[in-house]
């Protein structure tokens, strides 16, 4: 399976426009918003389901494809990071595993923008960074009490905050002050 995903992810970035259908949920029209009520695009339905897989190896090649599709489509990053942080704010109270795969996958889509032509808003990478800090705080928090969540809130946050500063040092100097 992992072989697989890495193959769909190597494909869609070979493809790069010609693959918009299989990511885009409106093509005409641009992609935003985050509505997780519409049916989505085929492949992120797929990735989706990868994401919250119980073993860490489907979860990081997940990521990886979502990479490669941000690399190849730079008009679907932030309709993807916007999808990524919905779907960690409503895994952050379930899954062990939705807060890891889907930090891991906001974490590689922001190792894109570097190279992107069309960046992020800062909006949403402060929302990154406020979300990772977030993450952190409260695994320190949960760690005292034993909790089994807490190394989990701690290696999403930081994987959060390892993609903000992975934006270069023009977006930590502005963003990451108080």
């Amino acid at each position: 399976m992992i072989c697989a995903i890495l193959e769909v992810g190597a494909l869609v970035f070979n493809l790069n426009t010609a693959a918009l259908p299989l990511v885009a949920s409106d093509v005409g029209g641009g992609a935003g918003g985050g509505d997780s009520s519409k049916q989505q695009p085929p492949l992120f339905a797929a990735l989706n389901g990868i994401l919250v897989m119980p073993h860490l190896a489907p979860r990081l090649a997940a990521a990886w494809c979502l990479h490669c599709v941000s690399l190849a489509l730079p008009s679907q990053l932030s309709h993807l990071v916007t999808h990524c942080l919905a779907q960690l704010r409503d895994h952050r109270r379930q899954t062990q595993v939705g807060v890891s795969g889907f930090s891991y996958a906001a974490s590689a889509l922001l190792g894109t923008v570097r190279g992107s032509k069309l960046g992020l808003p800062s909006s949403k990478s402060k929302e990154v960074l406020s979300l990772g800090q977030e993450f952190v705080e409260k695994g320190l928090r949960m760690k005292d009490g034993g909790d089994k969540m807490a190394l989990v809130y701690i290696n999403g946050g930081w994987a959060l905050i390892g993609g903000f500063i992975s934006l270069g040092e023009n977006s930590v100097e502005a963003r990451g002050r108080p």
